[in-house]
């Protein structure tokens, strides 16, 4: 380190390492014979210290007010690629990059100086060889038994590796971060500029339908209603997808959320579809959450809308629940509908993905991909439990709302 690279021999005697050993003082043969003493503030005996420090698993270091290395251990030679005897007598500074070397005299300064007690750095230490290594740098100033500054000990741990792995994963961040950009700013121009030709196909297949029907046969018809029909499908897929993109373009809101009440807004919203499909609904108590009001509405709707759909021919009963710790809660939504392959738990879940066709039930394969991104934004995780024939329950977690606080990881199991 800068302006500590002499009076080694100085510091050699001061902690009785090296190739010198410092003057015994009075009463020292003594303290030997009557029992091992403590340094200050210390719990293990001398004795034990020597093996402590030769058979630690990090690299160990001994250093003098100077800098000087005055002994180290076979993990820090191993380490460094130097033999120990070749460390004795050099400084870290000369063994540490040159980017890291004033950051760690200034530290050893404020330790010597008694402004600060440790010290903790990551640094880079170069190597016989010339490569580079990480280490996570640790130092403390030992006292004598009366008070007085001994000498400096240095722990230095090799994160190479973490820090190889922190950067690959950074780097696979970015890449991802990137491509997610540029898939939703793909989604969101290609759907608006997908949009514009379709209301002018399905605005004209409409003109063609209602002006011409004396002209058109049953055949032309029907045709003019396939194409009103692809478009508004394609425009529902362009609207999913939009939804889907801005669910995951910014983190959602945190706040309080009376369910009750949103639930209730949604039945209203779907109460054409109730009274159309004979449906008797059942709400149960539900708790004040912590989340975006919006993102839980779609959420909601989502779910409702589909309990209600995929019921064949019978009239469909649902019921919305809850239960809940004083952090987390579960919302389930059951119906009596025609169930899921429990095969297709982790399907069902992506995007496109549906297991039945248009003909069967309507659909865009977005919706629950949608729920599945809404309740991992605010933290939870979401699952269903069906048999084929016997109904479903779809259920996830959410933080329940604390005041002045941000969303938890949602910690109800399945």
């Amino acid at each position: 380190m800068p302006g500590l690279h002499h009076h080694r021999d100085a510091d050699l005697a001061a902690a009785g390492g090296g190739h010198r050993r410092a003057p015994r003082r009075p009463g020292a043969a003594a303290r030997q014979r009557g029992g091992a003493s403590h340094p200050r503030g210390g719990g293990r005996s001398r004795a034990a210290l020597p093996a402590l420090f030769e058979d630690a698993p990090v690299g160990m270091a001994m250093l003098g007010f100077h800098g000087h290395l005055l002994r180290v251990n076979h993990t820090l030679a191993e380490m460094s690629g130097y033999a120990e005897t070749d460390l004795i007598g050099r400084t870290l500074d000369e063994l540490t990059h040159p980017d890291d070397v004033e950051t760690g005299t200034e530290r050893l300064n404020a330790l010597l100086s008694g402004e600060i007690r440790t010290y903790e750095a990551e640094k880079r230490l170069i190597r016989s060889n010339g490569e580079v290594a990480w280490v996570l740098l640790g130092g403390s100033l030992v006292r004598d038994d009366a008070g007085r500054p001994a000498y400096l000990i240095a722990q230095l741990v090799d994160i190479t590796e973490r820090r190889r792995v922190e950067a690959e994963l950074a780097r696979s961040t970015n890449e991802l971060r990137r491509s997610n950009e540029e898939l939703e700013r793909f989604a969101y121009i290609a759907s608006h500029d997908l949009a514009e030709p379709l209301r002018t196909m399905s605005g004209f297949a409409t003109l063609l339908r209602e002006r011409y029907e004396d002209v058109l046969d049953e055949r032309g018809l029907r045709y003019a209603d396939h194409v009103v029909g692809g478009a508004q499908r394609m425009r529902d897929l362009i609207d999913g997808l939009l939804e889907y993109s801005r669910a995951g373009r910014q983190a959602p809101s945190c706040e309080r959320v009376e369910l009750s009440t949103l639930v209730s807004d949604i039945v209203a919203e779907l109460d054409a579809r109730v009274q159309e499909r004979g449906a008797v609904l059942s709400i149960g108590e539900l708790p004040v959450v912590s989340g975006d009001p919006m993102l839980l509405r779609q959420l909601l709707q989502n779910l409702i809308a589909n309990a209600l759909k995929f019921t064949g021919n019978r009239a469909p009963e649902v019921s919305i629940t809850a239960d809940w710790t004083p952090v987390a809660c579960r919302i389930s939504v059951t119906d009596n509908g025609i169930g899921i392959d429990p095969g297709h738990s982790e399907r069902i879940f992506e995007m496109f993905q549906r297991l039945h066709t248009s003909e069967e039930f309507e659909g865009t394969g977005i919706g629950l991909a949608l729920t599945k991104r809404i309740v991992e934004l605010h933290g939870g995780r979401i699952w269903f439990e069906s048999e084929p024939g016997e109904g479903t329950t779809f259920a996830f977690t959410l933080p329940v709302a604390v005041p002045d606080a941000r969303p938890v990881r949602a910690s109800l199991t399945a």
